[in-house]
């Protein structure tokens, strides 16, 4: 909104009254805004929706979060918690503004210079916009993906990385192409001054998330298609110098060998995330719930394993249990038992296939036995515990991946044919800039 009004109002228009016709757009824009807050608010109370003031977190809060220096302006749960401890929306508001007092004030403006560039560094540079970071609870994606999510996603974040900076270039030479001619299109200052505010709102004053500057990758693409239709020579003695496009290719293979050299570790570090094979608890959508398995009972829970796996996490890992775990395959052989009279809640066995099993947790104590469960009216896994309807077990099935992102070929023979495609591209555009 704000962007259209500047542009409205810093634009020349083929109106015959200018001042006119500004005014009455910026009125039309403002009953809209004025019309859809209204209509929202009416929806949202006719479906229920009451506002309680004292529960809600007041703007400033989120301000003092975004310029915690030990998060670099991120969504944290310790300062959201604190501020939800308050009692009344003026307690709220009062810790918030001494929250922001005290936090600009140990920062002192060198740390304040630091703290929006670690900002703008987290908003800006990531060219994937965290589109990788989807829980694996909601991945339906091949399984020749996730088996090698982690090469996969290496190259896919290169890529992605690469287009973004040719994108940020491009909009970027189209501005000074415009500027050179002293000449601003209504379009390049609408986008660019979109993007100036999206950035400075999340940069200076809200919390900063990679995913946030989603928004601005339509302004980039639109911006490169138009800069794109309007090509100028921006390098005027490109035609007169023979040595550039050498000079070009060598920057290139400079570029391009650093980039090897800091990418390196890929074929000579293992890589250890696991892989992501059953999981219903990632979203953390529900609220925990607590099923007891009496002494000497048996709570079983089937699933499917679409790969194969080495491990399986219940309860987080972080207890014991007096009892007993067992896997057994679709043929209901066991194929694994834990071992001990209190076993671990995280373990690694050999590899099993891919296909259906079920777990089952025996509790051999005296005392009775809770286990973390997910309740839930839609499928979190094609079957839920047997004997309970709606609730599922708490845990993970994994596959631990431990070998290096790329092997030594297939890293020398990409950044090879980076290498031979970049020196191409290079002497083809000089060329077809003859023959222009």
């Amino acid at each position: 909104m704000i962007a259209t009004l500047l542009t409205l109002w810093l634009r020349p228009n083929q109106a015959p009254h200018q001042s006119v016709t500004r005014c009455l757009f910026t009125l039309i824009l403002l009953a809209t805004l004025i019309a859809g807050n209204g209509l929202s608010h009416n929806w949202q109370r006719a479906n229920g929706y009451r506002l309680n003031p004292d529960q809600a977190l007041p703007a400033l809060s989120w301000v003092a979060m975004s310029w915690n220096p030990d998060y670099s302006g991120q969504y944290n749960r310790p300062d959201v918690t604190h501020i939800r401890q308050q009692p009344t929306q003026s307690a709220k508001r009062a810790w918030a503004k001494t929250t922001l007092t005290h936090r600009l004030d140990t920062l002192g403006p060198a740390g304040i210079s630091g703290h929006l560039y670690q900002k703008a560094r987290l908003f800006l540079a990531n060219g994937t916009f965290d589109s990788f970071q989807v829980n694996p609870a909601f991945d339906r994606a091949p399984n020749w993906y996730r088996q090698h999510r982690a090469t996969s996603d290496w190259f896919l974040a290169s890529w992605c990385q690469i287009t973004y900076l040719t994108l940020l270039l491009v909009n970027l030479g189209w501005g000074i192409q415009q500027l050179r001619r002293r000449h601003l299109t209504a379009t390049y200052l609408l986008g660019g001054l979109t993007f100036i505010g999206l950035a400075c709102f999340h940069i200076i004053f809200w919390e900063a998330e990679e995913r946030y500057a989603l928004p601005l990758l339509p302004l980039l693409l639109a911006g490169t298609a138009a800069g794109y239709r309007q090509p100028v020579n921006v390098l005027r003695y490109s035609l007169r110098s023979r040595w550039l496009p050498l000079g070009v290719g060598a920057a290139f293979t400079v570029l391009l060998g650093i980039a090897a050299w800091q990418n390196a570790g890929l074929m000579v570090h293992s890589n250890s995330e696991p892989v992501s094979v059953v999981s219903q608890n990632e979203g953390r959508y529900y609220q925990n719930h607590r099923l007891t398995v009496a002494p000497h009972h048996t709570l079983t829970q089937p699933f499917t394993a679409s790969l194969p796996f080495d491990q399986i996490i219940i309860n987080q890992g972080q207890r014991r249990l007096t009892g007993q775990l067992i896997l057994r395959d679709a043929h209901g052989k066991v194929v694994w038992q834990s071992r001990g009279q209190r076993p671990r809640l995280t373990w690694n066995f050999p590899p099993q296939m891919a296909g259906h099993y079920t777990l089952s947790v025996t509790n051999r104590g005296t005392q009775p036995l809770k286990l973390v469960t997910a309740p839930a009216t839609y499928r979190l896994l094609p079957q839920a515990i047997i004997g309970h309807a709606n609730q599922y077990l708490q845990f993970r099935v994994q596959q631990q991946s431990v070998a290096p992102v790329l092997s030594n070929g297939k890293f020398w023979l990409l950044f090879g044919g980076m290498w031979l495609s970049g020196l191409l591209i290079v002497d083809r555009f000089y060329w077809y800039r003859r023959q222009i």
